[in-house]
């Protein structure tokens, strides 16, 4: 090959490579545009005419109450039963134990959307829970109708979080050693001194670790409180939209939107502090050989199988109910298995361009995500490799404390009529964030001296980002793009809320569906975004699994 020849590919290789770092500046540059603005216009009101906003301190306070108490209580469910998981996973040997780890997958991997269905169909007052009742006792009403509740919303979000917790404690709990409880019982310390004084505060962090996680998921919580109609309060999630989208009081939805981000900032800061010091401990703990596995003592074995009869009824039972709905059919109040449901959803002209768009939705939004994020992680690595500048720490916290109908409602205002590209920007300056905690980590690990090497070869900073900054980080950025792909897809919030003319996303087909009381439908078009969903998060999962071997 002549020198002429190689010379221009080298300068074309370049052009390309300063191509892509400028569309990643420009896909980071849109992310903050279409959050910011949006964000700014939904609280406004707030700010600007306070005078105007209608919604008394009575019915604020109510508002926000309902939304921190069905929170804390579901967190608290989450924690009890994930807590129990955690010790029986962590000290105990039985077959189904990887089972019950693999759950863990289950809350970031399913839309809220998919379990919702799941709950309806075991709990509801047309569910299986209750037919089964009024079979058995010859009853002619439904008697379990909690599920349409408060304690009911915190039951279904207690459980359907509650693998978080499992994972965080476990993982802990594996690793604390053993001899300071052997050291303390010897000098005659009783076990339940033991377990407070030595064992809870190892785990405190872990336990809050898992915690906080849940509190946001369900603090953000839309579609569980939408579908199931919870009455006697309303979450300011639900609050926000009804405000913006049912009475268009758009002062009193800004001055609740801006109550939710307080909130939800700070608990994300108080995340973000304790996450730190758990990896840290965890570090620490590394060095320390996990403990042995122990079989079960014949007076240990009632308590277990109570909790996995517990476990089988309230989590997997009504995932399970999903399949199962989806052929079946009701007439008569008779139950009837069929492939009706799966007919009519593969035959709908509807479904086909309602999974056309979220395969499209999703595809921009995982780029746009991931190019912003790699973008940031990049300027942090260069700027602050240490991470002692705390506000370039939390400039990916603050996306994470807005919910996806505070932005739509903001973007409402300043575009009424939505289209297909704000709707991958808006969700793209939601997701970016996440796909930036999967890259930022792998980027961090990069040794120093690769660095120094690529520097002495003569490499410029264009090149040593291509030829080492994203080989090092490939895995994390595979990672990121399954995680973002899969979060689009199962959005159902931006969508509704955005109301873009024409537009729907298979899980808006499938909340449309559920709506307009087609159930065995809406729970087939929901196995086939689940197993989307599902797909894409495992595909997150393996490569992310994988960074580990880059340090």
């Amino acid at each position: 090959m002549s020198e002429k020849r190689q010379v221009s590919i080298k300068n074309l290789t370049l052009s390309v490579r300063y191509f892509l770092l400028g569309l990643a500046v420009l896909s980071l540059f849109f992310c903050a545009l279409f959050f910011i603005l949006p964000y700014c216009r939904a609280i406004l009101p707030s700010l600007q005419n306070p005078s105007s906003i209608t919604i008394n301190r009575k019915s604020l306070f109510k508002i926000v109450w309902f939304t921190l108490s069905e929170s804390l209580l579901s967190s608290l469910v989450a924690l009890v039963v994930g807590f129990i998981a955690a010790y029986y996973v962590s000290h105990k040997r039985f077959f189904f134990r990887k089972f019950l780890l693999s759950l863990s997958s289950i809350p970031v991997c399913l839309p809220p959307l998919v379990v919702a269905l799941g709950y309806i169909s075991s709990f509801g007052i047309s569910g299986y829970y209750n037919d089964f009742l009024k079979y058995i006792f010859g009853l002619k009403e439904s008697p379990m109708t909690f599920l349409y509740s408060f304690w009911g919303l915190v039951m279904v979000q207690g459980f359907y979080n509650f693998p978080l917790v499992m994972t965080n404690v476990a993982d802990s709990w594996s690793t604390i050693d053993r001899n300071q409880s052997e050291s303390a019982l010897l000098l005659g310390a009783s076990r339940i001194r033991i377990f407070f004084d030595i064992t809870l505060r190892q785990l405190l962090p872990a336990i809050v670790s898992g915690c906080i996680p849940v509190f946001i998921y369900t603090f953000f919580s839309f579609m569980l409180v939408l579908l199931f109609g919870t009455t006697g309060g309303s979450t300011l999630e639900v609050a926000v939209y009804h405000a913006a989208r049912s009475t268009l009081n758009f002062n009193n939805a800004a001055i609740l939107a801006l109550f939710e981000s307080l909130i939800a900032l700070i608990i994300l800061v108080l995340y973000n502090i304790v996450e730190e010091s758990s990896s840290k401990q965890k570090e620490i703990r590394l060095s320390l050989e996990k403990s042995n596995l122990n079989h079960f003592k014949k007076s240990e074995i009632p308590l277990f199988v109570l909790f996995i009869l517990i476990i089988v009824v309230f989590f997997i039972m009504p995932l399970f109910s999903v399949f199962f709905s989806s052929f079946t059919s009701r007439a008569g109040g008779k139950v009837s298995f069929t492939v009706s449901n799966w007919i009519k959803i593969f035959t709908s002209k509807t479904f086909y361009s309602s999974l056309c768009s979220t395969l499209t939705t999703a595809g921009c939004t995982c780029l746009i995500s991931t190019l912003s994020a790699f973008c940031y992680a990049l300027f942090l690595r260069k700027k602050d490799p240490y991470g002692k500048n705390l506000f370039f720490k939390l400039i990916p916290v603050f996306p994470m404390a807005v919910s996806s109908v505070v932005l739509g409602c903001g973007l409402t205002q300043l575009f009424p009529r939505g289209n297909f590209f704000f709707l991958v920007l808006c969700q793209s300056s939601m997701y970016w964030p996440f796909a930036f905690r999967t890259i930022y980590p792998v980027l961090i690990k990069i040794p120093g001296n690769v660095l120094e090497i690529s520097v002495l070869l003569g490499e410029n900073r264009i090149n040593s980002i291509f030829e080492v900054f994203i080989p090092y980080s490939k895995n994390g950025i595979l990672s990121a793009l399954g995680f973002t792909f899969a979060m689009s897809c199962g959005d159902a919030s931006l969508p509704l809320v955005l109301a873009i003319p024409g537009y729907q996303n298979l899980a808006l087909y499938t909340y449309r569906l559920a709506g307009s009381y087609r159930f065995n439908q809406s729970s087939a078009a929901g196995i086939i975004l689940a197993i989307l969903c599902m797909s894409f998060f495992a595909l997150a999962q393996k490569n992310k699994g994988k960074n580990h071997g880059l340090s």
